[in-house]
């Protein structure tokens, strides 16, 4: 009898689930459709504190880019300066809201990218975002 029951938790470990187990793992932004069974979406929504700390550098960094900007650029400086500090005082939390820093880091990205006088302010932004998740083009 011993035999028997080593013999079938023997043949219990080799057997293969009779159903495919499918996995998705996503790394960065994406947009997924799952349907199914079984199928589950682990999502977080907050920042680690590594990552929030290089980005409120990197938004410090901003706010000091923007306050040196000459007159003519083409941007709203007073507006962007509203977002940067938006996205610094929800980095800056005890447990960072990803979904909002993502929104405004992105908001912040899209408006100074094309801007020559920000482009080292974006420069510095896009990877200390790449911390936190956040990719920028």
């Amino acid at each position: 009898m011993k035999a028997e029951v080593q013999l079938l938790v023997a043949a219990s470990e080799n057997m293969k689930p009779l159903t495919p187990q499918s996995r998705i793992e996503i790394n960065g932004d994406g947009n997924v459709v799952v349907t199914g069974d079984g199928n589950q979406i682990n999502a977080g929504t907050s920042i680690d504190s590594k990552a929030a700390a290089a980005l409120a550098d990197a938004l410090k960094t901003t706010l000091d880019h923007l306050t040196v900007l000459p007159v003519e650029t083409p941007i709203n400086s007073a507006e962007i300066k509203e977002l940067v500090e938006d996205a610094l005082a929800e980095v800056k939390k005890s447990k960072p809201n990803k979904v909002k820093a993502v929104s405004a880091i992105k908001g912040i990205a899209e408006t100074i990218k094309f801007v020559p006088d920000l482009k080292a302010a974006y420069d510095i932004i896009k990877p200390a975002a790449a911390m936190a998740g956040i990719y920028l083009p």
